[in-house]
């Protein structure tokens, strides 16, 4: 009795597995550890994009809600360069880069 319900539990656990692994991340980053400078770079970036009332948020949920133009779509893009979006990317990839030639 004890050998089915354990078996009914991984068959049920395969089930889920399969059906989430195709969106699984392929690759999950481990915590980076940067310089001060690039925190302090980071820092008011992440707090405009971020959080619940954060430009991405907002904007997200604008998307979602009503759709979007080409328009939108250049003005979204044109106001994150604004945020100095290329400087965050970059600090990224920068850290991203030695991750990976390690």
């Amino acid at each position: 009795m004890v050998d089915r319900y354990i078996d009914a539990q991984a068959d049920e656990k395969r089930t889920y597995y399969n059906m989430y692994d195709p969106f699984a991340p392929k690759e999950i980053l481990p915590s980076m550890l940067m310089t001060t400078e690039d925190i302090e770079t980071l820092a008011p970036i992440q707090l405009d994009l971020g959080g619940p009332n954060g430009f991405y948020s907002s904007n997200f949920a604008q998307f979602v809600m009503n759709g979007f133009t080409h328009a939108d779509w250049e003005n979204y893009v044109a106001q994150l360069k604004k945020m100095n979006i290329d400087t965050y990317v970059s600090i990224y990839q920068k850290y991203y880069d030695a991750y990976k030639a390690k």
